[in-house]
């Protein structure tokens, strides 16, 4: 029967990388005891993988891909995002040519071509 190890929680801090101040929370400590678990996390966790100058988090990025109703700018923020993947460029990029095909009076885009 699998069983729980341990939980590690850490908070985002800004650290040097490359002669860049990044912030991050990879850094995380194992906790005794219990803490609360919530619908967005955990108690004492937090994120910190703000993606690029655009500072888009990764469900962001994922929200773009995954669920309807993004706008063309979101979709040109995240491919300002230099780090990401050659996939993930062509599907925004597909989808940012759906948009650009479809009547400029919408605002929103239903359905993703970059998962087709």
């Amino acid at each position: 029967m699998p069983r729980l190890l341990s939980v590690n929680v850490g908070l985002p801090r800004d650290v040097t990388w490359n002669g860049k101040t990044v912030r991050t929370a990879v850094w995380k400590s194992p906790v005794t005891g219990r803490l609360m678990v919530r619908k967005l996390g955990i108690d004492g966790d937090a994120q910190a993988d703000l993606a690029g100058p655009e500072r888009i988090t990764v469900a962001d990025t994922d929200a773009l891909l995954y669920l309807p109703g993004h706008s063309s700018e979101e979709l040109q923020r995240a491919l300002r995002i230099p780090a990401l993947s050659k996939g993930w460029q062509s599907s925004f990029q597909a989808m940012l040519q759906q948009d650009l095909q479809q009547d400029l009076s919408s605002k929103t885009t239903m359905g993703n071509l970059g998962l087709a």
